[in-house]
């Protein structure tokens, strides 16, 4: 029985979004160094390219028992797509980031236990904030998002 499924998830998501959207490069953590890409997903931090959050875990005992009795699991793991749009246009940015974002939770609703089965319950996108500025590269417009799952492990 895994300690927790945070590692899992994440390597589920990973492998949920770049299915979901093949065209878009999808990184774990912030390990983006290219500058000529001009669209991104990033799974287990946010948007904004220092140390940040990396997830939560939080688990609670479903029966008594002991060590080896069934906990409820709740992951929440940070993730963003970033569209740099190479003009001014902020139209054209939103749009495209929203049409990426739209991919994933259709990805997402499509294979919800993450390769993790058959004990997930439910993996949903529960927020997004969305920022914009002008940067080196034209418009960038972000979604900062987060992904949780619920499991019993």
């Amino acid at each position: 029985m895994p300690a927790s499924r945070y590692a899992a998830t994440i390597t589920g998501l990973i492998s949920v979004f770049q299915t979901a959207a093949p065209a878009v490069t999808v990184f774990d953590g912030l390990t983006i160094g290219d500058d000529s890409l001009t669209e991104a997903i990033i799974v287990g931090a946010s948007s904004d390219f220092e140390a940040t959050d990396a997830g939560t875990f939080t688990q609670e005992y479903r029966t008594t028992g002991g060590a080896s009795a069934a906990k409820d699991e709740t992951v929440t793991i940070p993730c963003a797509v970033i569209v740099d749009s190479g003009d001014t246009s902020v139209a054209a940015a939103r749009a495209r980031c929203c049409e990426i974002l739209a991919l994933l939770e259709d990805g997402l609703r499509a294979n919800y236990s993450l390769g993790l089965a058959p004990n997930v319950m439910w993996a949903d996108l529960q927020s997004c904030t969305f920022t914009s500025e002008q940067s080196p590269y034209g418009e960038s417009f972000r979604a900062d998002f987060t992904i949780t799952i619920q499991s019993v492990i």
